[in-house]
């Protein structure tokens, strides 16, 4: 049975790519052994509420359904991007985006878009505390994480360019297919209350066509950022990374992660030196991950 079957998921998140990248076992792990959000994880998702608040432009439309609420995630990245694109300044939070890319649908959610030199920018923003970002930087583990929040980067860049190149009524109806929705119905209302926000829009077809004529009209920039913020102050950046978006590179190392998904191949653990990981993983702590290259009493001390 492929991963993708036995995980019981019809689509991929680009936060599953980017665990990957960091412990392909963790990922598998985390699936097998959902987990309770940490206090550390409530925090982050405050700070990027507070951020998204800040340059809000809400979608008031109600879906009741998974398709309704599929044509609104695409509605809202739309509706953003047009009201960025229109404004010619400023940013936009929180867009969702997707993509199919190898014949697997590919779903996540960019943090921030901003105008810059009549360009857009992807922006993702990442929270740590002072205390433990000052402590990434001086023993080194920085370049770990930098490497992982680049290639998240670059996937949502790589999504962008997928669709551009594609006709949007196809990629309506795969997405449909593809997520398992093709039986489910979209309510008149549903598509009243999208008119009313954009009049230009009076059926899903006419969503998609603008959706994609919309990716189309506007330059994305190569030049991306990574902006580490104190989870304790949203105001304060600890520290801004410059990200430049590498296609050739991205693209072989997406057809490596999806391969993971495509078949039915055991995870992957960590290189050796890069075993200081296990320290932090609830797994490997709680003795459910057994094939790290970290002996128990590098972890634990040999007293114990």
């Amino acid at each position: 049975m492929l991963n993708i079957e036995r995980f019981k998921k019809d689509h991929i998140n680009v936060t599953d790519l980017a665990m990957q990248i960091w412990c392909e076992k963790q990922l598998e792990l985390s699936i097998m052994n959902p987990q309770e959000a940490t206090e550390s994880m409530k925090i982050g998702r405050s700070v990027h509420l507070v951020l998204e608040k800040a340059v809000s432009i809400p979608v008031n439309i109600k879906a009741t359904n998974r398709k309704e609420q599929l044509y609104k995630s695409i509605f809202t990245a739309y509706y953003r991007i047009k009201v960025l694109k229109d404004r010619g300044i400023g940013s936009v939070r929180e867009i969702p985006i997707y993509a199919i890319i190898d014949d697997l649908v590919i779903a996540g959610k960019i943090d921030q878009l901003s105008f810059f030199n009549n360009e857009l920018v992807i922006v993702e923003d990442k929270t740590k505390s002072t205390e433990i970002f000052n402590s990434m930087l001086n023993d080194g583990r920085i370049a770990a994480y930098l490497n992982r929040d680049t290639y998240q980067l670059n996937i949502y860049r790589y999504m962008i360019d997928s669709l551009k190149r594609i006709d949007g009524e196809s990629f309506m109806n795969n997405l449909e297919s593809k997520l398992r929705l093709s039986s489910l119905s979209v309510r008149e209302r549903f598509i009243e209350d999208i008119n009313r926000i954009d009049p230009r829009i009076d059926s899903i077809k006419q969503l998609f066509k603008e959706f994609i004529n919309e990716l189309n009209e506007i330059r994305f920039s190569d030049r991306m950022s990574i902006r580490y913020i104190d989870r304790n102050d949203s105001e304060s950046v600890l520290e801004r990374y410059d990200v430049i978006y590498r296609r050739d590179r991205i693209e072989d190392k997406l057809r490596s992660l999806l391969e993971y998904w495509k078949t039915d191949r055991e995870a992957k653990g960590v290189s050796e030196n890069e075993a200081w990981k296990c320290k932090s993983c609830i797994f490997y702590r709680r003795a459910i991950c057994n094939i790290t290259p970290l002996k128990r009493n590098d972890l634990y001390g040999s007293s114990r």
